[in-house]
Order: C-alpha cells, then structure tokens, then sequence
C-alpha cells in the first residue's frame, strides 16, 4: 500500500513539473475568482478590475515572465 501512495505522488509531482505554467494560471484563476467573490477591495468595479484584470497580468508578468497577450 505504501508503495502504491509513493508511486502515486511522484507521478503527480512529474505531472505538476511538466504542466507547470498551467498549473500556476489555474490556481491563480481560482485564487482570484474566489478573493474577488469573498474578499472584495472597496466597490464592486475596483475590486472585479484588480482580481480579474491587473493581478493575473502581474502573475503572467512577473511569476510566468512572459508578455501578456
């Protein structure tokens, strides 16, 4: 069995390390959508503009190090 849960999470992990890039931009996508629903910045139309255009540019920028399209 333990062998079975080690051989799981490495390929898991060689998954994550193939597909990094996707993964980050999912996570990200959730994290925003869940903050901009839950945990608004001051009105309604600032905080949809922060969460869902201005930190995924920076994410893509700075965490990706990529030109936004």
């Amino acid at each position: 069995m333990f062998n079975f849960i080690v051989t799981e999470l490495k390929g898991i992990w060689q998954f994550l390390k193939r597909n990094a890039n996707e993964t980050i931009i999912i996570s990200a996508a959730a994290l925003f959508l869940s903050l901009d629903r839950y945990n608004p910045i001051g009105p309604q139309w600032l905080s949809t503009f922060l969460y869902n255009g201005i930190f995924p540019l920076l994410v893509i920028m700075i965490i990706l190090r990529k030109k936004p399209p």
